[in-house]
C-alpha cells in the first residue's frame, strides 16, 4: 500500500517459505525459544516508518541498508537503488522493472536441519500490489537446501518495489521445538487449584476427584494460503 509500510513474515522448515502479501497483514506465532526468544513484534498495521528488523535481521547482510546497497545486488532486469526518506530512513528500490522477478536480491547459505523465519517491510510506489519474496535455488524458484537467491518480485511491473528491516534468522530443530512447547505452556495450560467441601463448605480431606473434559477451550485448526494448495511444484503434503 503506498504510503505506508506492511511487515510480511513467514516460517519455513529448513528452507524459507515464499510469502505473498496483498494487504497489511501478517503470519505471526506467539512462540518462544530457550536460547534465542521468539520475536513478537509483527504487526498487520501499515506504518508510516518501519520496525526495526527482527533479530537485528539475523543471517541477512546490511538489513536497514544503513550502508548502501552493500549485500544487494540486481535481480533481473531491474534498477536497483538506495533511498532515504525525509525522515532519514534508508531502504532499498527497485524501478524500471520488465518482468515480475526484476527486482533486488542476496545470497544465502542455508544448513540442512535448521529451521529458518524470514520478515520484511515492503511498500510499493503507487496503489496497491501483491509482493512476494520467492527464493531461488540453482535448479530454479524451489524450496530445496543450499545455496538460496531470495528477489523480491510482484507481477505489477509499473510499481517500484520499497524493501526495509529485511531479516532471516535461522534456528535449531531443539531451539524451534521449544518455541512450541513454551508456547503451548504458556497459552493452552493454566493451573488451577479444586477444593472439596460438604454440604456446609467445610473442606473434606483426602478426598478423590474425577474430572471429565465437557468442551475444548482452545479451538483447534488450521489455515493456509491458497498458493500452497495450488503449487504443483512442492509437495507439501505426505499420504495418509
Amino acid at each position: 500500500m503506498v504510503g505506508d509500510w506492511v511487515t510480511v513474515v513467514g516460517l519455513g522448515n529448513e528452507v524459507v517459505v515464499a510469502m505473498v502479501t496483498a494487504t497489511c497483514s501478517n503470519l505471526e506465532e506467539g512462540l518462544v525459544v530457550d536460547a534465542l526468544p521468539y520475536d513478537y513484534s509483527a504487526t498487520p498495521e501499515c506504518l508510516e516508518n518501519p520496525h526495526k528488523p527482527q533479530y537485528s535481521g539475523g543471517i541477512v547482510v546490511n538489513p536497514e541498508l544503513d550502508d548502501g546497497l552493500k549485500g544487494w545486488t540486481v535481480f533481473g532486469d531491474a534498477k536497483i537503488e538506495h533511498r532515504a526518506s525525509k525522515g532519514g530512513n534508508t531502504f532499498v528500490v527497485a524501478r524500471h522493472r520488465h518482468e515480475s522477478h526484476d527486482s533486488f536480491s542476496q545470497k544465502f547459505q542455508l544448513e540442512k536441519g535448521m529451521f529458518y523465519t524470514f520478515s520484511a517491510w515492503l511498500q510499493v510506489s503507487q496503489g496497491n500490489a501483491k509482493v512476494a519474496a520467492m527464493f531461488k535455488t540453482p535448479s530454479g524458484f524451489e524450496h530445496a537446501v543450499g545455496l538460496l537467491q531470495s528477489p523480491v518480485l510482484s507481477n505489477n511491473t509499473l510499481v517500484e518495489i520499497w524493501a526495509d528491516s529485511i531479516s532471516l534468522q535461522p534456528f535449531t530443530e531443539k531451539q524451534w521445538r521449544s518455541h512450541q512447547h513454551q508456547s503451548i505452556d504458556k497459552n493452552r495450560k493454566s493451573s488451577v487449584k479444586l477444593i472439596a467441601m460438604d454440604d456446609k463448605g467445610n473442606p473434606l480431606a483426602n478426598a478423590t476427584f474425577s474430572i471429565k473434559q465437557q468442551r475444548p477451550n482452545f479451538p483447534f485448526g488450521c489455515a493456509m494460503n491458497k498458493n500452497i494448495l495450488t503449487n504443483t511444484g512442492q509437495n507439501w503434503f505426505s499420504p495418509c
